[in-house]
C-alpha cells in the first residue's frame, strides 16, 4: 500500500507521542517502586475494620500493596493512596500527647498517642483500659489552653453515675481539649470522667429567678424547703434541703415543679 504524504507525516508524530507516553508510564512505574513504602513496613490504612494496621508484604507496580493485618493476620490488597506511613508528627499531633478520640458525644476515649500515620490516623493507648484505640485524625483532639473552661475551674458535669444514671455532679477540670471535651475530677472521690462540652457548666450569677441564696419552693406552696447554693451555665441548680440538710440538683431549663424567690423575701 502506497502512503500519501499526509500519512507519511502522521506516523513520525504518532511515534513521538507513543514514545512520550511510554516514557511517562515508565517514570510513573519507577515512582511507585521508589515510593516511601517498603516491604516489612508497619502502616495504617483506610479500611472498615476495628484495627486497620499491619505490615506491607508486597508492593505492586500498579500502585497497590498487599498488607497483612497485625491483629487478625488477614491480608488486604490496598491502593497505596489509602496507606499511611508511620511518622513522628502530623499537623498538630505528636507522639506522646494526651488526646481525645471522639466519634460522637457518646463514644469517646482518652489516651496517649503511641503512633501517628501520614494522612490516616493514630494508634492511642486507652488511659483506662490500656488497650489500643485506632482513631482517624478528624475524630482526634489535643489539649487546649486557650479556649473554653480553664483547667482547674470548678464545674458541674451531667454525667453517668453507676446505679443512678445521668446526674449533675460537681468537680474540677483536669484537662480540656480543642473539641470542647474535658477531663473532670469529680468531688467526693467519684473519680475522673470525660465530659462533652455541652454537658459541662461553670458557675454563673443567676439563671432567671435562680440565684445563690434564693429560697426554693414547690409551686403553689408558700413554705420554702431549700436554699440555692450554686447556679451553673448548663442549667444546673444546686440547693440545700432545709429538712434533710442535704445537697440536691435540678435543671432550671426543665419543668421541675419548683420555683424560687430572691433571698431577701
Amino acid at each position: 500500500m502506497k502512503l500519501t504524504n499526509s500519512k507519511k507525516k502522521f506516523f513520525p508524530i504518532a511515534l513521538s507521542i507513543l514514545t512520550t507516553l511510554l516514557s511517562a508510564s515508565q517514570a510513573l512505574s519507577m515512582t511507585i517502586l521508589d515510593s516511601r513504602f517498603q516491604p516489612g513496613q508497619f502502616v495504617m490504612y483506610q479500611w472498615p475494620e476495628p484495627q486497620p494496621a499491619g505490615t506491607i508484604e508486597e508492593l505492586r507496580d500498579d500502585g497497590s500493596a498487599i498488607v497483612r493485618n497485625a491483629y487478625n493476620r488477614g491480608k488486604r490488597l490496598i491502593s497505596q493512596r489509602l496507606i499511611g506511613a508511620r511518622v513522628e508528627e502530623y499537623a498538630s499531633f505528636r507522639t506522646g500527647q494526651i488526646v481525645i478520640c471522639s466519634m460522637d458525644d457518646d463514644d469517646y476515649k482518652i489516651g496517649s498517642v503511641l503512633h501517628l500515620f501520614d494522612k490516616i490516623g493514630a494508634i492511642i493507648e486507652d488511659e483506662i483500659t490500656e488497650g489500643l484505640i485506632f482513631c482517624k485524625y478528624k475524630d482526634l483532639s489535643i489539649r487546649s489552653e486557650t479556649s473554653g473552661i480553664s483547667e482547674g475551674a470548678r464545674v458541674v458535669a451531667f454525667t453517668y453515675l453507676e446505679d443512678y444514671g445521668e446526674k449533675f455532679l460537681t468537680g474540677s477540670v483536669l484537662n480540656r481539649f480543642e473539641n470542647g471535651f474535658a477531663k473532670v475530677n469529680l468531688d467526693f472521690g467519684r473519680g475522673n470522667r470525660i465530659v462533652p462540652g455541652r454537658k459541662l457548666g461553670y458557675p454563673v450569677d443567676n439563671l432567671g429567678v435562680y440565684r445563690v441564696g434564693a429560697k426554693i419552693y414547690h409551686k403553689n406552696n408558700t413554705t420554702p424547703f431549700g436554699i440555692v447554693k450554686e447556679v451553673f451555665s448548663n442549667g444546673a441548680v444546686s440547693f440545700r434541703s432545709l429538712e434533710a440538710n442535704k445537697l440536691y440538683f435540678f435543671s432550671a431549663w426543665e419543668d421541675s415543679g419548683l420555683d424560687a424567690f430572691p433571698f431577701t423575701h
